[in-house]
This record gives C-alpha cells, sequence and structure tokens, in this order.
C-alpha cells in the first residue's frame, strides 16, 4: 500500500484534493484485491493471467469512450488534457494487450477458457465512462487521479510478477512498466482539474465518492479475475 506520507507528498500541491482524499475510509490501494494477494501467495494460474490480459483488452472501448465524452465536455485545455490523455494512453496500450494474448496463445494458456466480461468486471470500464459522461470537475479530477494512482500501484506489483515468472509475455510486463513509476505529469493535470472544481464550489462529497466508487471499481474488477 502506498505509505501516507507519499500520499501527502502528491498531494501537496493540492490542498482541496487532500482534504477530499483524506475523507475516503481508506487510503487508496490497488493491491487491495484477489488477484495481488494471489500473485503475492503464488496462487495465480495461467488462467488468471489470460482473464486479466482479455479483460483488460476488452475494456478499453469503454474507456476511451468515457474519456472522449470527458473531452467534449471540458473542451478548453488544460480542463481537458487528463482526459485526451488516458485516451492516448489506453490506446497506445491496445496493441500490447494483444501481443501479450498472442505470446500466452503460444504458451498454451488457457484462452478459450477465459469467462465472458461480467457485471462485476464491468465495474472499472463503466466507472470511466461514467465519470466522462457525468462527473463534474471537481469529481472528474479527483476520480482519475485515484483510478490512475490504482493502477500505477497495481503496475508496480504487476512488474514484480512478472519478473519473478520467467515465461510471462514481454508484452505484458511492458505495458505495466510503462505505468511502474508514478506519472507525475498526467497526475498533476488530474488534481489540477480537481482543484479548479472544488475552488469553484463544486461539490467536496460528491468528489469523495467518486474517488470511493473509483477504488472500489478497479479493485473488483481486478479480484473478479481469480473466481
Amino acid at each position: 500500500m502506498t505509505a501516507t506520507t507519499t500520499l501527502d507528498h502528491y498531494l501537496r500541491d493540492h490542498p482541496l484534493c487532500a482534504a477530499v482524499i483524506a475523507q475516503l475510509p481508506t487510503p487508496p490501494d490497488g493491491t487491495d484485491n484477489d488477484l495481488c494477494r494471489a500473485l503475492a501467495e503464488k496462487r495465480d494460474t495461467p488462467l488468471h493471467w489470460a482473464t486479466l490480459i482479455r479483460w483488460v483488452d476488452l475494456s478499453l472501448d469503454p474507456q476511451v469512450t468515457g474519456y472522449s465524452l470527458g473531452m467534449a465536455r471540458f473542451p478548453k485545455r488544460p480542463d481537458a488534457r487528463p482526459y485526451q490523455t488516458m485516451a492516448e494512453l489506453k490506446l497506445w496500450a491496445r496493441q500490447y494487450w494483444r501481443e501479450a494474448e498472442e505470446s500466452m496463445r503460444g504458451l498454451g494458456a488457457p484462452l478459450d477458457e477465459v469467462p465472458r466480461l461480467n457485471a462485476q468486471g464491468l465495474n472499472m470500464p463503466w466507472y470511466f465512462l461514467w465519470l466522462g459522461a457525468t462527473a463534474n470537475a471537481a469529481s472528474s479530477g479527483v476520480g482519475l487521479w485515484t483510478g490512475m494512482l490504482l493502477w500505477h500501484q497495481f503496475s508496480v506489483a504487476m512488474v514484480r510478477a512478472c519478473d519473478e515468472r520467467p515465461d510471462s509475455p514481454p508484452a505484458l510486463r511492458y505495458v505495466f512498466a510503462r505505468f511502474e513509476d508514478y506519472p507525475t505529469e498526467l497526475m498533476n493535470s488530474c488534481l489540477d482539474l480537481g482543484e479548479a472544481g472544488l475552488a469553484a464550489g463544486e461539490s467536496a462529497d460528491d468528489a469523495v465518492t467518486a474517488a470511493a466508487v473509483g477504488m472500489s471499481s478497479l479493485n473488483l474488477f481486478l479480484s473478479e479475475c481469480v473466481k
């Protein structure tokens, strides 16, 4: 889990956003899910990895749609920058998810056994679709920051897992390594948007809700990969 002091460091120039994050029942943690627990305990299977890869790939279209809606609703830069950067990153990552899937297929991974993306698994892509379609600046900024923080934390765990498993697809490690370091510029643009909205009087309670839903959505998605 990211230490509180580290969160304070990330949020030090955005006090209104920091006050929102401080109201969450637990600190944001992208490893608080069943997939990360299975990885830590060496209980993961090829089907878990195959499910993660296939489901993330399937989630990209609704995510990008949500980011595109956010760009349309916040057309002026720098307000649109977080949504635009998120869309570009997800479109960039698509080829590597598909390369990872093909690599795993070549290694005999049970891709034909991957379950359909169910309602629990849809939590994460639907969250970003909802955020882009409806959230104001405060909720958008805080929600996007929280979601990306959890993905950064999860990526750190996945890079470690890939390094411990010599047969893991190189393309998969490459995608997670892209988010292994805290993406300062992107994250600050999210916080800038959230801070501006909060300073303009937008609801802090709604921003707390957006952050909390983002946390639960990503961790539910990852947990469902090992069901």
